[in-house]
């Protein structure tokens, strides 16, 4: 890939125990083998993330990496596929458990209880 060539994401689907979820994948032209990246990146809501997506993948592509950006449930391409931790944390802060880090932790706790964490995918 050149610097004239720019790095597109392909839209691709990826299990989370019995939930369907979505993310960008980019990766350079050939068969590979290629080294790559999992963008382990923050919950900004709604699409927002795209942008630093764009903005990173292709650095990377053009390097001959390949770049995962995925996206949890409830926030860009994955929005149907549960409800968003921020509106979790706000609904927890508003049912009056204290403190916003009180929240967080209740929030945290909640999300830990549910299929989420599994130990095959700690």
């Amino acid at each position: 890939m050149t610097s004239m060539d720019p790095a597109t994401s392909e839209i691709v689907s990826f299990q989370s125990g019995s939930l369907t979820l979505r993310g960008l994948l980019y990766k350079p032209r050939g068969t590979g083998p290629f080294p790559a990246v999992l963008y382990n990146h923050g919950s900004a809501p709604g699409m927002l993330n795209n942008q630093a997506f764009d903005a990173i993948g292709p650095l990377f592509v053009s390097r001959g990496w390949v770049f995962f950006a995925p996206y949890r449930r409830g926030q860009g391409l994955s929005a149907a596929a549960g409800p968003y931790i921020g509106d979790e944390i706000e609904a927890a802060s508003k049912k009056g458990r204290g403190s916003v880090d009180a929240s967080l932790v209740h929030a945290s706790t909640v999300l830990l209880r549910g299929c989420k964490l599994l130990p095959e995918r700690a």
